[in-house]
Parts: structure tokens; C-alpha cells; sequence
């Protein structure tokens, strides 16, 4: 099968870990890099363009899912996390006879700063929703169409013990992973019951003194 990739597929990222997986089961895999186009505006244009959710930027990844696919011709595209992605766009995907699913590892319905007009508009253009949150299964069924419910695992290539005696990672329970209220919320009592706890991800430096800042204020909504 041919399957056309749409995700972040930079090293490290899941996206790629199941763009992979794809290829070891023999699949002819071509990814689209969604993220890129936002790499390359700047800060103040990127904070723009999420708000309005239009611009340049999303006006290139919705052109160059388009391009790849008249190249490519896939069977399928997989898309994952395309808050960007308008629905007519899928739609043409569809005319070249590409089957559409979407997936997503994060809440999408539980968490508002997680959604965009955009994806909300897009869902009901997939022609099948694979989801790993059981919590959100009404919602999802609800959109009426064929869901998927894939629970998130590890990827062998990837998540394995390595030796160490670096100090840096000894630890009793590690975190990886970006701030979000809720995982603080979750650590703080694992930290509380007295289990040693080391984190590492991004906007953690939001507890260093507890102040509100615009940059946090930004993020965050």
C-alpha cells in the first residue's frame, strides 16, 4: 500500500516512530513534515497565524499535502495532529482516491486549548477517526463516523533500557514530556508521596518562580 504521512516526523518524534512502523510492515511510505512551514516564520507571525488560523503558513501546508499527494497518488493518508489541515483539502485528497484517517495522540475534545475551528471543521471529512483516548469515545462516535480505538505504546527502535552512570538519570520516576497544568497537578502528588521525580520537556521553567509572565500567557491560550 501506498500511505502518504502527514505528521512532525523529526527525530524524536512519535510521528515518525509510527512512520516507521508503517515501513517495516512493507508499506511505500512518503512523509510531509507539516510542522516545517511554522519553523520558518517568525515568532510573532507564527502566534498570528495559530490565532486566525490562516495565513502563509497555513496556506502552504494545506498546498504542499496537496502537491505530494497528485505526485505520490497514495492509497491512504494518515494524517496526525492536523490542527491545520482544511477540509476541502481533504476532500481533494479524496477525488484522487486516497482513503483519509486521522489520529491524533493527545485529548482533542477534553482540553479547548487543544482544538482549532480548523480540525473541528476537518473531522468529518476523514474517512476514519483512530483515537487513544477512551475517555473521548462518545465524541468521537458522535461525528459519525468509523472510529479506530488505538491505546499509545513504545517503539522498539526507540524505547529500550541503555546503560548509564550518568547521575542525570538516575531516578525513581522519570518524565518526559511538555508542562501542561494537569501533569503538574499529577507529579506534585508523586512527588509528595516522597518518590523522586526528574522532568524534561519544554515550559517547565514556568514553576521556577511561579510569576506570570506574557510569554506564559501566550502559550497558554
Amino acid at each position: 500500500m501506498k500511505i502518504l504521512f502527514l505528521g512532525q516526523i523529526s527525530p524524536g518524534q512519535t510521528s515518525l516512530m509510527r512512520m516507521r512502523a508503517f515501513e517495516r510492515l512493507g508499506h511505500i511510505v512518503r512523509g510531509v513534515h507539516t510542522v516545517e512551514p511554522w519553523t520558518r516564520a517568525s515568532w510573532l507571525k507564527r502566534q498570528v497565524q495559530r490565532r486566525l488560523q490562516r495565513g502563509s503558513a497555513v496556506d502552504e501546508i494545506n498546498r504542499s499535502v496537496l502537491g505530494r499527494a497528485c505526485e505520490f497518488r497514495p492509497n491512504l493518508v494518515w494524517a496526525e495532529k492536523q490542527e491545520f489541515l482544511r477540509a476541502e483539502t481533504i476532500e481533494e485528497l479524496r477525488k484522487l482516491d486516497a482513503r483519509c484517517v486521522h489520529f491524533t495522540p493527545d485529548p482533542y475534545f477534553s482540553l479547548d486549548w487543544k482544538r482549532t475551528l480548523l480540525m473541528d471543521q476537518a473531522m468529518g471529512a476523514f474517512d476514519a477517526l483512530v483515537y487513544c483516548k477512551s475517555y473521548e469515545r462518545k465524541q468521537y462516535e458522535m461525528l459519525a463516523k468509523p472510529v479506530v480505538y488505538m491505546p499509545l505504546g513504545y517503539c522498539d527502535e526507540v524505547h529500550r533500557p541503555l546503560p548509564s552512570t550518568d547521575a542525570r538519570w538516575s531516578c525513581a520516576v522519570g518524565f518526559l514530556g511538555g508542562w501542561e497544568p494537569r501533569r503538574e497537578r499529577l507529579l506534585h502528588a508523586v512527588a509528595a508521596a516522597g518518590v523522586e521525580v526528574k522532568i524534561w520537556g519544554g515550559y517547565w521553567d514556568f514553576l521556577r518562580n511561579g510569576k506570570w509572565t506574557l510569554r506564559q500567557h501566550i502559550i497558554l491560550h
